[in-house]
Formats: structure tokens, sequence, C-alpha cells
């Protein structure tokens, strides 16, 4: 692959952001590295991090970011706790959901908690919890999110980043077991069926992580 010229390099900042995938955009302007005038395409990649989509609105055959402050993309961490004690973050959100939604764990505030616990953060601030407990080559998951922060792609996040653990840790399958007393049952199936859960004859949904 040849690069362009100098004169060629706006063409190529473009190309570059076109083939990023959706969810990352450029967090600064692209920087003048060496002094010469142009911005160094190196700095884009550099720059950029990962986010949930922002919306968008088509114009023309390309879309573009809202530019008004309520439609900021959204900036997320993923943070693992090396050790996962029970605390009144997860008290708040693991254990406010819908009576019957999960399986609560009977522990006292600063006991350890069991499995792999990770929670999601913005500015700080945390949104909710994904928890992995891996048996035999297949990891158990359960997803919970801030009840003031649903609908907002961040149980979309933790799926996502859970199926990423699960795969370095070499898992075969994800699966989740929707509790009969779930209020919300019906509508979390769907959900995990669109994020290409499938039904199992153990009443399981899974989801293969090798092709």
């Amino acid at each position: 692959m040849t690069l362009p010229s100098r004169s060629g390099i706006p063409s190529l900042l473009v190309a570059l952001v076109a083939t990023l995938p959706p969810g990352f955009v450029a967090e600064r302007a692209i920087e003048d590295d060496d002094g010469d005038g142009y911005g160094n395409p190196t700095s884009l990649l550099r720059d950029c991090s990962f986010v949930t989509p922002a919306p968008t609105i088509a114009m023309g055959s390309s879309a573009r970011l809202l530019a008004s402050e309520e439609a900021r993309a959204m900036a997320l961490t993923w943070v693992r706790e090396d050790t996962p004690v029970w605390d009144a973050a997860k008290q708040a959100i693991v254990g406010g959901g819908p009576p019957g939604a999960l399986e609560i764990p009977k522990l006292g505030l600063g006991e350890l908690a069991p499995g792999e616990w990770f929670r999601v953060e913005e500015n700080g601030a945390t949104l909710g919890y994904g928890w992995m407990d891996c048996t035999w080559g297949d990891a158990e998951i359960t997803i919970a999110v801030d009840p003031s922060r649903r609908g907002e792609g961040i149980g979309e996040f933790i799926v996502l980043h859970l199926e990423r653990e699960a795969t370095a840790r070499g898992v075969n399958y994800l699966y989740n077991a929707v509790r009969p007393g779930h209020p919300d049952g019906a509508k979390v199936t769907r959900w995990l069926l669109s994020l290409g859960f499938k039904p199992s004859g153990d009443g399981l949904l899974k989801k293969g992580l090798h092709a």
C-alpha cells in the first residue's frame, strides 16, 4: 500500500475515519506533532476511545453526529474488580431490580462476592454491573443496570464486554437463565435473543463464542 503525499493527507484522514468501527470517535483534534502544519494521522487513532454510539441524522448519503450537548456520546469505562465485595453500589443496582428478577446473594456489606465482577462507570459513577462465573468451559452471566439509566445501551455494552472477557478465557458458551418469576421475563428474553443468544434444551439462553 502506498501512502498519499502531503497534499493527500485530508483524503487519508477521511479514509481512516471511514474504516473505524461504530462506537469509535475522535476525542481531540488531530495534532500537528512535527510542527509542519499538517496533522498527524496517527494522532487520530491514538486519541480515539470506545464510547456508545452517538445519535446520527441522515444528510444525503452520509450521517453526521448531532452537535447538541444533549446528543453527545456517553463515554463508558469497563472496570474489572480484582477483589469484589458486596458494597452499597451493588446493593442499589443489583439488589434494586424488580422482585424476582435476579438471584440476589445473601451477603453483608463488605463481604467477598463470589464470581467475577465488572462494573461500568461514567465519570466515576457506577451505572451497571456484569457478573460471570466460568464452569466446565461455559460461563453464566448476569447483567444489572442502574434503574434510572436503563434503555441507554448500557446493558448491551455489558454483554459485549462479558463476551470479550469470556473469549479471552477460552469459554465456549455464555448463558443466562431468565428466572421464571422475572416480571419482564419475556422482554429480557427477546433482548437476549436480539444479541445472538439462542434457547437451549435445558431452559437456558446460550451464545456460542467460537465459529
